[in-house]
């Protein structure tokens, strides 16, 4: 089976639930309909070198009012978001972090022939040493106990030949402005893989049993 990282915890809610879906529709839906999409993208333009600083807000008010002007309260959230992305860059520049990498893929096979898909919105070469992956959010979420990051670790490690320590997993927040992190150690990365060996191995099961269905 081959699932999306990004789609971890709402299959742990509720496997039933997740194949029935599945089932229905396949894939996931990402609405692109919102200051947060277009918050995303025009920071990944700026990391990946394609417009300056000054230029991403420009691009990041642009793409909104082409695509977003009929939402309610449109005018008041516009200059909100605007000022939320100024301060991210602020931010970012204090971290002192290299960006060398947006959407890096990153592909885990926690035990054949299941796997695990994902993608790192932003992927940094730490000044000290080291490296950090950041996923971005909307707003604050319990991120640290999702099943997600320490697998992404272990992935992002394997990748690159280091150890665990030397690969931070963060979040950055758009509500609340600021940059989290934490490292995961060895034991969290081998309860993370083998709950989501189990997870994925109850999917396939449940998938199977619904194609069998008459």
């Amino acid at each position: 089976m081959m699932l999306s990282l990004s789609q971890l915890e709402r299959a742990r809610r509720n496997p039933a639930k997740f194949v029935a879906a599945e089932m229905r529709r396949p894939g996931s839906f990402f609405n692109s309909k919102t200051f947060y999409f277009y918050f995303v993208l025009a920071a990944q333009k700026f990391h990946r070198g394609e417009l300056t600083e000054r230029k991403a807000l420009d691009f990041f008010a642009l793409k909104c009012q082409e695509k977003l002007e009929s939402l309610k309260g449109f005018e008041q959230k516009l200059p909100l978001y605007w000022k939320k992305l100024e301060r991210y860059f602020e931010l970012f520049e204090a971290l002192g972090n290299q960006a060398i990498q947006t959407q890096k893929r990153v592909r885990f096979s926690p035990a054949p022939p299941h796997v695990l898909t994902g993608a790192i919105a932003r992927f940094d070469i730490v000044p000290a040493g080291g490296y950090a992956a950041t996923l971005f959010e909307m707003k604050t979420s319990d991120w640290k106990n999702q099943i997600r990051m320490p697998i992404l670790q272990r992935a992002l490690a394997d990748e690159l030949g280091c150890g665990l320590e030397e690969v931070k997993m963060g979040v950055y927040c758009v509500e609340a402005e600021e940059h989290s992190y934490t490292t995961f150690g060895e034991d969290a990365v081998l309860e993370a893989i083998a709950g989501v060996t189990h997870l994925l191995g109850e999917l396939e099961r449940r998938s199977q049993a619904a194609q069998r269905k008459p």
